[in-house]
């Protein structure tokens, strides 16, 4: 387990994002851990990769992207959100609040990261990639908590959590990025 350090206020979150950001890198640790779902991306990259990737991103993260596409994106998803408790309220159903809003913040993260709608709103049921990125997800939590040899050998092995994640990111991610439709 490698060194962790904690910061509690938003002056030392600063620091340690902008202002010292060289000095505090993922490490291979965590950018090991982080790397079957991620890739190279910039959540699991450090250093020039991590560089290249935070310029490309930060196009997409301008004032006017913030306020033009993003607001509008999630406006328009916190309408369908609302008409959807309002209907509940009014029939007297009971929602789980937990996945209606996983699905709302799913269904805009989608739209404004990879420009498709999910129709996440439209239904009861999570979309099977949801259900395969947070499988994923749970998967990789469990590699900072597991020994690495444990979770490698599950990996060798293709059994366990690392057997699941292995399917899972060869046939349930997969063809969402080859069927989806740009907006």
């Amino acid at each position: 387990m490698p060194d962790e350090l904690v910061v509690s206020t938003p002056e030392a979150v600063e620091d340690v994002l902008k202002g010292q950001f060289n000095n505090f890198p993922k490490g291979s640790y965590m950018c090991e851990n982080l790397k079957d779902l991620l890739g190279d991306g910039i959540f699991a990259a450090d250093g020039e990769k991590w560089v290249h990737q935070r310029k490309t991103a930060s196009n997409l993260f301008t004032m006017r992207a913030l306020r033009d596409t993003m607001t509008a994106t999630i406006q328009r998803h916190a309408v369908v959100l609302f008409e959807i408790l309002q209907r509940a309220s009014d029939s007297g159903k009971t929602l789980d609040l937990f996945r209606l809003l996983n699905r709302f913040t799913f269904e805009a993260f989608a739209e404004i990261g990879f420009g498709v709608r999910m129709g996440c709103l439209d239904s009861d049921e999570e979309h099977p990639f949801q259900k395969a990125f947070d499988h994923a997800q749970r998967a990789l939590l469990l590699r900072f908590v597991r020994p690495g040899w444990f979770w490698k050998t599950q990996r060798w092995l293709g059994v366990g959590e690392e057997g699941k994640l292995k399917t899972t990111l060869r046939w349930s991610i997969p063809p969402f990025w080859v069927s989806s439709r740009r907006l």
